[in-house]
């Protein structure tokens, strides 16, 4: 039996899971001999790497945050993935051809889907990372003959939502698995990747037929008179397509000439007979039941049609068909090379169905950091921040706009005292007289007060101080190395001193852990001067979950299970709901029962009375050259 892994003293995480880029995986294994599973491990030393940046201005579009701009002076923190599909999976590229998922590269323009309106359609996106590694493996056999390899955490779309392959493995939270009979979404394969059918031509040429919206169009005319006139015309810009069609019709006796439209851009067939026409008729008209080989055909025929695969697709809206349907998920009961990418819009076609792919990836990832124990000891730190942050301020083109520091990871971390890459991008900001907001939870921005103050006088800073618990035991084991409660308000209370404006952000607030503590929290920082004050409920990305399951089992074994069920309730069933609007502070009877809670508590201690101040970004300008940059020696 493999012993769990043993917290560290001094360090939240327990466990240090690869990076998601890393090639190699590490398994405990029992090899058989004793140990002392009671002796102390010995502690992990922290390392600092200086990172030659080559930008420093973060931007981001989200609703939920209340600035465009942040910089963040260190890097702390790796993030691990799950690996999806096996590297022969056909993935749809925006020309209209597949490539295999293990050729892909970088840059490739590829088939994704967006939401319009109320409808998911096709559209064009691009890979943005690609990478691989080793899973167990399963098959997925759909009702038209495709097969498709992927691991158990694997989703694809159904009629039914996003669902992963195979359930949740024991003593996980149960979750949307896929079963025989469920109806996939997508397109389907291509019809030049499969062995075509009687029928799978039949419904190949009603689609190529029938396809009216495009400007290349395909279409059937039939006018009728005393003599029974007949007339079929088909044009189309897919010479193949066309060639396709005739040799199809000839099989029934259908005879019809080519010739070359007058645009030069198109070929044509056309015919006259009456018989022709009713045999054409009869063969595109509408099955009573439709086979899987036909509805394989058709969707063929249709992009054929508009000139390429894609080019029927693009703008269209997703849908499926019985030939979708699975008939078989079966375990292959071994591991095998995975591979899986990063998109624009969050999904790709694998082997003609709407695949998710992993699209979280901090910049650790790519420096092969776990999101355990490498985000507390294996540091990086902007060394040309400031240098940088001047270029960029600098730019004619540039839009003064609030700039915050800490929206990734704390800029006044212990090494901030050494290192002073925060204190250096503040003076930067003040010579361009330029605004900033500040988050953090560290007692040393008391240090850069003569720096702020300055600032706040022009109405250019404020900041807000993260106060998680005031119960220190329970600082202890959630956050081991950060400041206690007690300095933390003392923070708060030199900055309103100095004339800073202030506020506090209880975060995260966990259900049945720290949750009963909130009017206590706001009624400390209010006394210590806060003006102003906000939360963030607990978020579980896919990287962290499993990290703090390990925290859980560990600290409070007992109320876990509760814990998590409280969580899933926030999250609309799951560990975590990253939707803009609601990720931050969830939703259900528990969410609004808190966000009541905090709004009845904000009001009896006149916190958030007074409108948000808005900080003055007109002062911004570029200072004028010093004499050292006048002097060119001469």
């Amino acid at each position: 039996m493999v012993s769990p892994p043993k917290p560290r003293k001094g360090r939240g995480a327990i466990s240090n899971p690869e990076g998601r880029f890393e090639s190699l995986r590490v398994t405990a294994v029992d090899d058989g001999w004793t140990n002392d599973t009671d002796a102390q491990l010995p502690p992990l030393a922290t390392t600092v790497t200086a990172e030659h940046a080559k930008s420093i201005i973060s931007r981001n579009d989200s609703p939920d945050i209340p600035f465009e701009q942040s910089i963040n002076p260190y890097r702390g923190c790796g993030h691990g993935c799950v690996y999806c599909l096996s590297g022969d999976t056909d993935i749809l590229l925006a020309s209209g051809r597949t490539r295999l998922l293990g050729d892909l590269k970088i840059g490739d323009e590829i088939i994704g889907t967006a939401r319009h309106g109320l409808f998911r359609c096709y559209v064009k996106t691009r890979v943005l990372a690609h990478w691989a590694t080793r899973k167990r493996a399963y098959r997925l056999l759909l009702a038209n003959g495709t097969t498709i390899t992927a691991s158990a955490d694997h989703r694809f779309l159904s009629d039914r939502g996003w669902k992963f392959v195979a359930e949740a493995a024991q003593g996980q939270n149960p979750r949307a698995h896929l079963t025989t009979g469920d109806r996939l979404l997508g397109v389907g394969m291509p019809t030049d990747l499969i062995a075509p059918t009687p029928v799978d031509r039949r419904g190949y040429h009603c689609g190529v037929v029938r396809n009216r919206h495009r400007a290349v169009r395909a279409y059937v005319v039939r006018e009728e008179s005393t003599e029974m006139a007949a007339q079929f015309h088909l044009a189309l810009a897919d010479g193949a397509a066309l060639q396709g069609s005739s040799a199809y019709l000839q099989d029934f006796a259908v005879q019809v000439r080519a010739f070359i439209l007058q645009t030069a851009t198109s070929s044509a067939l056309g015919g006259q007979s009456p018989r022709s026409v009713q045999v054409i008729e009869k063969l595109t008209a509408w099955p009573r039941f439709t086979p899987a080989q036909w509805s394989r055909g058709f969707p063929g025929g249709i992009f054929d049609a508009a000139g390429s695969y894609t080019a029927g697709i693009v703008g269209q809206s997703v849908a499926s068909g019985a030939s979708l349907d699975i008939v078989e998920i079966k375990s292959l009961g071994n591991s095998m090379p995975m591979y899986d990418i990063t998109t624009g819009t969050g999904d790709f076609i694998a082997n003609g169905v709407v695949s998710h792919n992993c699209y979280a990836r901090p910049a650790h990832s790519y420096v092969n950091l776990s999101p355990g124990l490498d985000f507390e000891t294996k540091l990086f730190y902007k060394e040309n921040a400031a240098e940088l942050l001047r270029q960029e301020l600098s730019r004619p083109s540039y839009v003064c706009k609030v700039i915050n520091l800490g929206a990734n990871t704390d800029p006044y971390q212990p090494i901030e005292r050494k290192l002073k890459v925060t204190r250096s991008i503040l003076e930067v900001l003040q010579k361009f007289q330029h605004p900033v907001t500040i988050i953090t939870k560290g007692n040393l921005i008391e240090r850069d007060i003569d720096i702020l103050a300055a600032m706040a006088r022009d109405n250019l800073a404020s900041v807000h101080v993260s106060v998680t618990t005031l119960d220190a035991n329970l600082k202890r084991i959630l956050e081991p190395r950060a400041p206690a409660a007690s300095v933390r308000l003392q923070a708060i209370r030199c900055l309103h001193a100095a004339g800073i404006p202030v506020g506090a952000l209880v975060a995260p607030v966990i259900p049945a852990i720290n949750d009963h503590e909130i009017e206590h929290i706001l009624a400390a920082v209010a006394q210590a001067g806060a003006q102003s004050a906000a939360f963030v409920m607990l978020r579980l990305p896919y990287e962290v979950k499993d990290l703090f399951r390990e925290w859980l089992a560990e600290h409070y074994p007992l109320r876990a299970a509760r814990v998590m069920s409280l969580v899933n309730d926030l999250r609309g069933g799951r560990d975590n709901d990253p939707r803009f609007g609601t990720r931050m502070r969830g939703t259900g009877p528990l969410a609004d029962l808190v966000r009541r809670r905090f709004e009845v508590a904000c009001r009896k201690l006149n916190l958030n009375t007074a409108r948000r101040a808005v900080l003055d970004t007109r002062l911004y300008r570029v200072p004028a050259p010093s004499a050292a940059q006048l002097d060119l020696g001469l």
